[in-house]
């Protein structure tokens, strides 16, 4: 019997896909099966998988005729046999336990879906990789047990990612959930977990990272400024089917104020045509659903709140006046005659992606910063990590730049309570 079927969607990760793979061919849990589906990669990607192939009976290589990864998926969906699904993406890798731990859990209590934390990774100048714990959940005590997603809508807020899970096949087929099929390989998992979460009876979450989540890939969906194209297809598609109804539109209206908060900072300037209809549309939506109180606050963060009013409120205009700020801080940290000293505070994702900016825009970064004991004195791309106590042995004119998303403004009034001016803090978003 196949206790779990792992769908691997690829197109062009021929530097990634040989550590996906063999991360799926050691599992401890062997009842499983492999589908590979490859959207017509021309980087080798697609003779490493008939390598891997001819090496594991369990693989099965498919070619897709359309690169749309909800199709992928979904053909993998139709095509699989196992009691439970997993969606592994190839760039990413899982630890040898995670099928057998999320397996043993979901059938422990016959769950329609079991999910475990993982790990954000980045390779540093250096080659070594630095991994970042991140939870599905805030509330540790909703771990280890299982849950009536029903009365935890908590989880429709917390949980963003579907490839941290495995899936009861029956229960997908019943309830008719599929990925959208639009091309490209971004935000097709919205209306998925959505779904998921609205329909599922029984669920439990794992205290463990046991998936591996890299951030080190420039060509990947998620970097290519198209979110807005994506997350509009998304979420006007389940609008229109309705799916917000069943008591879960407050959450449903908070997640897509998430959403259009960050797809609308990709923006490099006023989106016009089709773009600018899409923009439009997320602003009315949401204008709505706030006169109407149809956005859960109490799950999102302050920070994604205010931008969501000043997006529906201003519109681009709003945009501009971040970009204002952001060319203003560039302007005072990167000067002809001084190279002004930055620390980034923050050594999450947001770190990482604040650092990479960083990079582009040859800014002088001495260091990182954090509240977290464990990174403090360590060293990330070969700068250091300084505890906040350390602002008084820094340069006086060093300019740091917040890069966190749930604690920004406790961060800047901590920096602030140790004699940095705000004139000298930047949040990054």
């Amino acid at each position: 019997m196949i206790k779990v079927s792992i769908i691997m969607p690829s197109l062009n990760v021929g530097s990634y896909i040989d550590e996906a793979v063999n991360s799926v061919r050691n599992q401890s849990l062997k009842e499983i099966e492999i589908i590979c589906i490859d959207a017509g990669s021309s980087d080798g990607t697609w003779e490493k998988l008939q390598a891997h192939s001819k090496a594991d009976a369990r693989i099965t290589l498919i070619k897709s005729p359309r690169k749309s990864y909800g199709y992928q998926v979904n053909l993998g969906i139709s095509m699989a046999r196992g009691r439970y699904l997993a969606i592994l993406e190839t760039d990413d890798h899982a630890d040898k336990n995670m099928y057998e731990t999320l397996y043993c859990a979901a059938r422990t209590a016959d769950c329609d879906y079991a999910k475990a934390d993982y790990f954000a990774f980045w390779t540093q100048n250096n080659g070594e990789r630095v991994f970042l714990k991140r939870r599905n959940l805030e509330d540790e005590r909703l771990y280890g047990k299982v849950l009536y997603p029903a009365e935890y809508p908590v989880l429709g807020q917390n949980d963003w990612y579907l490839w941290t899970g495995i899936y009861k096949r029956e229960f997908l087929i019943r309830n008719q959930i599929r990925m959208s099929e639009t091309p490209g390989a971004a935000f097709q998992d919205i209306g998925f977990l959505i779904e998921t979460q609205q329909a599922a009876e029984k669920a439990v979450y794992i205290d463990q990272a046991l998936y591996r989540y890299c951030l080190d890939r420039e060509d990947a969906s998620s970097n290519q400024g198209k979110g807005l194209i994506y997350s509009y297809q998304e979420f006007a598609t389940k609008i229109g089917e309705k799916r917000t109804e069943k008591g879960k539109q407050e959450l449903f209206f908070a997640r897509m104020a998430k959403s259009f908060v960050c797809c609308a900072s990709e923006l490099k300037e006023e989106p016009q045509g089709e773009l600018q209809d899409y923009f439009e549309w997320f602003r009315t939506m949401l204008g709505y659903a706030a006169v109407d109180h149809k956005i859960a606050l109490d799950f999102l963060a302050d920070w994604i709140w205010n931008q969501t009013k000043g997006l529906i409120a201003e519109g681009y205009a709003f945009l501009g006046k971040k970009r204002e700020q952001r060319n203003r801080f560039l302007n005072t940290v990167r000067t002809e005659e001084n190279r002004i000293p930055v620390v980034i505070f923050g050594c999450g994702n947001i770190g990482y992606e604040a650092y990479r900016w960083a990079q582009k825009e040859a800014l002088f970064v001495i260091g990182f910063m954090d509240n977290d004991r464990a990174l403090q004195g360590s060293r990330l791309n070969g700068i250091p990590v300084f505890p906040p106590q350390e602002v008084s042995q820094l340069p006086a004119d060093t300019h740091y730049m917040i890069a966190n998303e749930k604690s920004a403004g406790q961060i800047q009034a901590q920096l602030c309570a140790f004699g940095v001016s705000e004139e000298r803090i930047y949040q990054y978003r």
